[in-house]
């Protein structure tokens, strides 16, 4: 019984090595060539980055030494771009008339942000037909966090 037992052991050993050795052959023909995928990325690239827009809901003047220059209902929308202290940045949108009258100022007049009766440290500066007005420096990113929750007016 043990010897019948034993063959039939070394047989089935047998069969489940070749029934191995034949799913691991190469085949002669040539494998078709993938067409390479599409790779989408999970966090879009900065270029395409679109901005959340918030309105504005607080106290906020754009002032220099000698003029106040906008006030709240100026100001229509903003933005928190960045996400390092380097590169973060609060953008604003200006109504059309306040645009046209920052157009006619001299280019050399220093201009900075009050919100709730607060000067802003950081540095102005405007797009080239002063639509957008963007507030950069002076703030770490978690600053310009706080600075854009009191604008929101939360």
């Amino acid at each position: 019984m043990k010897k019948y037992l034993i063959v039939l052991m070394i047989l089935a050993v047998a069969l489940i090595a070749s029934a191995c050795s034949n799913s691991a052959e190469t085949s002669t023909e040539p494998e078709a060539t993938a067409e390479p995928s599409t790779q989408l990325h999970t966090v879009p690239p900065s270029e395409a980055e679109q901005l959340e827009w918030a309105p504005v809901d607080c106290e906020i003047t754009l002032d220099s030494s000698s003029a106040v220059y906008a006030e709240s209902a100026d100001f229509l929308t903003f933005a928190l771009v960045g996400n390092t202290d380097e590169d973060c940045e609060l953008r604003f949108t200006l109504d059309e008339k306040t645009a046209a009258m920052l157009k006619t100022q001299p280019a050399d007049t220093a201009y900075y942000l009050t919100v709730n009766k607060k000067v802003l440290k950081g540095t102005v500066s405007f797009s080239e037909d002063f639509s957008e007005l963007t507030m950069k420096g002076g703030y770490s990113y978690a600053e310009m966090c706080a600075l854009a929750t009191e604008i929101r007016g939360l």
